[in-house]
């Protein structure tokens, strides 16, 4: 299968493409449509992004990334159906719709990769996707946080300190994936606490 942003060639049953991750079921006009120069900023920035190979462990968010947001959205629209007299349920209609469509394709968009050497973590949102490829060597710890929700859903997020003290949070990371064990197994199990 070959990628509608990069045109590097993937394996057929391929979610995300190997070179620049974007994911295989966003449509080409979503992935190019950008100026030139921010065009050439996402070229020189290309060269150094790490190739995911074929075996990488690919961690999708938990249905509940979305679901949390659209389920109260839903309800809202429905009683606002019922009391709306003046829209006649245009603005909750559109209100609903931008609510559960920004996090559903945030939701789509997103996706946490483990290669040998580095964590490769795609932040998607209602406009794009941000990469940041994170090599092993810049983790200094991990912590494994549910949330008000995650015991009972089954998703928890995860925070990871960097050397130099930043954070990244991973988050709606289903409990059952194999994200949480391969990250035990690259860091140093002196340095995990949960």
């Amino acid at each position: 299968m070959e990628c509608p942003a990069c045109g590097s060639d993937n394996q057929e049953d391929s979610q995300f493409c190997r070179r620049c991750g974007v994911p295989f079921s966003v449509s080409v006009t979503q992935v190019t449509s950008s100026t030139s120069h921010e065009m050439d900023a996402s070229v020189q920035e290309e060269t150094n992004w790490v190739t995911i190979p074929e075996d990488a462990f690919v961690t999708q968010q938990s249905q509940w990334a979305y679901m949390l947001y659209a389920i109260p959205a839903l309800v809202l629209f429905g009683v606002s159906l019922a009391v709306d007299f003046f829209t006649f349920g245009i603005v909750p209609l559109a209100v609903t719709f931008y609510i559960v469509g920004s996090r559903y394709w945030s939701f789509k968009k997103t996706a946490y990769i483990l290669t040998e050497k580095y964590l490769v973590i795609f932040e998607g949102s209602l406009f794009g996707q941000k990469r940041i490829d994170l090599p092993f060597a810049n983790l200094n710890n991990f912590l494994v946080h549910p949330g008000m929700f995650g015991k009972f859903l089954g998703y928890t997020g995860v925070r990871l300190q960097l050397v130099d003290q930043q954070m990244i949070v991973l988050q709606y990371v289903p409990i059952s994936s194999p994200l949480l064990e391969q990250l035990r197994v690259r860091m140093n199990p002196d340095s995990f606490h949960q």
